[in-house]
């Protein structure tokens, strides 16, 4: 009877060792996925904080070392060498393509002049002789009907004043205008309190101008047709005007 017993104890506990031992390697083999998985990626360089064209193929070459870190990490997890692994490798290898073309293209919109970027940002730049102008949409870099900054434009201003710092500027000007739909009075205040948000910012990130100002001027220097709504939304804006003197060296 106690011969039984024991076997039948011995069979009962086969389950939990078997799970015991399974759940362990599973545990080894996602730390050290984890790791080939940081050490890989880790080997893409970023690269430095440089204005000058990006290389266009950026994005694929972060995009297949990602898809190779991908597909190793997937095999680890899989049954090493039986074809189980494979749905794991191919699993892996598409998350990794994924987060490798996000950093890919991250990498290379820091390559890209400011220029370029506030161009693809919607800013409209405008050059006159020495005098260039910065016009930024009120719709864009404000709420809806507000003199508060829109957080997700912060990198944009930050653009700006890298644009603003390349070259040597005694002052700088930024104008707040709106369209002629509102109560003059408010629009008024509304352009004043827009202007000088956006010159409080940049110069509290480091604009090198030896005097920034604000003024606002309400509905008045229209750019555009204020009986037309479409249009009219263009003169919802602020504009940044300065005098490049020279580059800094």
């Amino acid at each position: 009877m106690a011969q039984w017993l024991c076997r039948g104890m011995v069979f009962l506990t086969k389950p939990f060792f078997f799970m015991k031992s399974f759940m362990t390697l599973l545990r080894e083999r996602t730390f050290w996925a984890i790791a080939l998985f940081l050490s890989l990626t880790a080997c893409v360089e970023s690269p430095p904080h440089t204005f000058r064209e990006s290389d266009p193929n950026t994005i694929i070459k972060t995009a297949a070392a990602g898809a190779f870190a991908g597909a190793a990490v997937g095999g680890l997890l899989g049954t090493g060498a039986t074809a189980a692994s494979g749905p794991f490798a191919i699993a892996g290898a598409g998350v990794g393509a994924i987060a490798g073309a996000a950093l890919g293209s991250a990498q290379s919109s820091q390559l890209l002049p400011p220029r370029v970027l506030l161009v693809d940002a919607g800013v409209q730049i405008v050059e006159i002789g020495e005098d260039t102008m910065l016009l930024l949409p009120s719709r864009l870099f404000f709420y809806d009907d507000s003199s508060h900054v829109n957080e997700g434009y912060y990198s944009v201003l930050n653009t700006v004043v890298k644009f603003i710092n390349q070259y040597d500027i005694q002052t700088i000007k930024v104008s707040g205008y709106t369209s002629a739909f509102g109560d003059p009075e408010r629009d008024l205040a509304l352009s004043r309190q827009q202007a000088q948000n956006i010159a409080n910012y940049i110069q509290g990130m480091g604009a090198n101008a030896s005097f920034i100002y604000s003024m606002g001027y309400g509905s008045l220097y229209p750019i555009a047709y204020n009986q037309l709504g479409a249009h009219a939304q263009m003169n919802d804006r602020v504009q940044i005007t300065f005098r490049r003197l020279a580059f800094e060296s």
